[in-house]
């Protein structure tokens, strides 16, 4: 399988980089996401019913059925870095592209009378209300970046999970490649502010929306390691790497929304629907923007054999008669995209990637010695994010139901 070589060099290149490395490259990235089958959580949860035109050559064309599998899986769509110092993010690649950038425009920010009274302080480049000090108080920077291994895992792990009917596939993702939707140094005035988060109620009502093991309102209260809001870089936390996982889930509940104001961010997979082009899409990259597939009818593949002298015919030859009767054609294979849920913080979405290698994801939140093993002494800290897709397996023809 032409895959296998591609896992292969990725896991022996990983060991380049250490479990505990407090900085990180793309191939960590990709290595960790491989290393899980949990996180992918991958089912068939019903079948999808298709309509397409089979031909042959000498039996015309008929319009046929076909069933094949919906399926629901996550794949690590986003990585989400929480550290200390602006610009100085452990993702060695998004720090090269956007670091330098985004604490330039910070700077210039803070120095204007936008920022009212607050300042900056000292080496680590946080602003900060005049007069505040607290010995409990937890500050982070966090950068959401599009997971660049996302498309590898797709091609991957297709081929780790059961299928009925249809081929091995796992649904396209919408994360861009190292796009970064979320920067807290972009964010400066809204990441750094209480009072500009307080319009939502959840910020001011305790017990709601707590990050916490706890089932119901009051235990999550007593239990919690933080609230979601308000969504800004400073928490009341003794331990630093849960106040690291505290401000990364607030972020990752901004860029997974829309119209998250007075925060600068680009939404990723908001609530909604989608539209698709026609189905009768002209192009291979038309087609993969609506989500489906450029493929030939198998049916028509498969009547090939009874041309006139097929075995005779060379390679070249049966490639034109192969583009000539049985033209590509896209799948419809979702006539509807929704866009993903916004983040819920009791999922089990967050696979760490450094200062501790994690091959299972869990939701924050977990009682007593959690953070034991995840300490990092410069504050570096991140994850693989998993979204959860529902898609039917594409193919020939148009999608009919659901």
């Amino acid at each position: 399988m032409k895959y296998k070589s591609l896992i292969n060099i990725i896991m022996i290149l990983s060991i380049t980089v250490p479990a505990y490395s407090r900085n990180f490259n793309t191939i960590k990235v990709t290595s960790t996401a491989l290393n899980s089958q949990s996180c992918l959580n991958y089912r068939i949860v019903s079948q999808c019913i298709y309509l397409y035109w089979s031909c042959s050559l000498f039996g015309g064309c008929s319009l046929k059925t076909a069933f094949r599998d919906r399926i629901k899986h996550n794949l690590p769509d986003l990585v989400v870095s929480a550290f200390r110092e602006p610009g100085y993010q452990p993702y060695q690649e998004a720090n090269a592209l956007y670091s330098a950038a985004a604490v330039t425009v910070m700077q210039q920010i803070g120095n204007t009378p936008l920022m009212g009274n607050q300042r900056i302080t000292g080496g680590s480049a946080k602003f900060v209300e005049k007069n505040s000090s607290n010995d409990r108080m937890k500050y982070n920077e966090v950068n959401i970046v599009g997971n660049p291994a996302v498309e590898a895992v797709r091609r991957i792990k297709k081929y780790t999970v059961p299928f009925i009917n249809g081929g091995p596939f796992l649904c396209h993702s919408s994360s861009r490649s190292l796009f970064p939707y979320f920067m807290s140094e972009l964010d400066v005035v809204a990441w750094r502010s209480a009072r500009l988060n307080l319009t939502n109620t959840a910020s001011w009502i305790p017990g709601q929306r707590e990050i916490s093991h706890g089932n119901s309102t009051v235990a999550r209260a007593l239990q919690t390691w933080g609230s979601v809001h308000p969504r800004i870089g400073f928490v009341q936390q003794t331990d630093e790497v849960k106040a690291a996982a505290v401000v990364s889930q607030r972020a990752i509940d901004i860029t997974t929304q829309p119209y998250q104001l007075p925060h600068v961010y680009t939404p990723y997979g908001y609530n909604g629907k989608r539209s698709i082009p026609n189905p009768a899409m002209n192009n291979a990259q038309s087609c993969r923007d609506g989500f489906g597939e450029w493929t030939k009818d198998r049916y028509c593949i498969d009547a090939l054999s009874s041309y006139p002298d097929w075995d005779l015919k060379t390679d070249p030859e049966k490639q034109v008669i192969s583009n000539a009767q049985c033209p590509l054609q896209c799948s419809t294979a979702t006539s509807t995209v929704h866009w993903l849920r916004g983040a819920d913080e009791r999922k089990r979405a967050w696979q760490m990637i450094v200062p501790k290698t994690q091959n299972s994801c869990e939701a924050f939140g977990a009682n007593n010695d959690w953070a034991v093993g995840k300490y990092e002494k410069d504050g570096k800290y991140a994850w693989n994010y998993w979204r959860e897709y529902e898609c039917c397996k594409p193919g020939p023809g148009w999608l009919i139901f659901p």
